[in-house]
């Protein structure tokens, strides 16, 4: 491994309103979609800046472990499946031949 390969991601706090927290254990696969901006207010209650924790490190600050497996072997991401970011216009359906 090299000396830069972990990257934290997007600050939380830009993508509140175009994504959702996408936690995934990678013992057995177990995912669960949260809210940012409670997320972010659950952060900040802990002393923790919130905001600024990048996507992929909020990881290192879950304190449960999986409901499934029991393990602490989280790993996080953005979800933009249930958000259209500003910007994109929806898609049309192709017309019938």
């Amino acid at each position: 491994m090299g000396r830069y390969d972990f990257q934290p991601g997007v600050p939380l706090g830009q993508l509140v309103g175009q994504a959702n927290l996408l936690l995934t254990c990678k013992a057995c696969v177990w995912r669960g979609t949260y809210d940012l901006r409670k997320v972010i207010a659950q952060l900040l209650a802990r002393d923790v800046n919130g905001p600024l924790i990048g996507i992929c490190a909020a990881a290192a600050h879950v304190r449960i472990p999986c409901p499934r497996c029991g393990k602490w072997t989280w790993e996080t991401r953005p979800d933009y499946i249930n958000t259209i970011p500003p910007g994109i216009p929806e898609r049309k359906k192709p017309a019938a031949p």
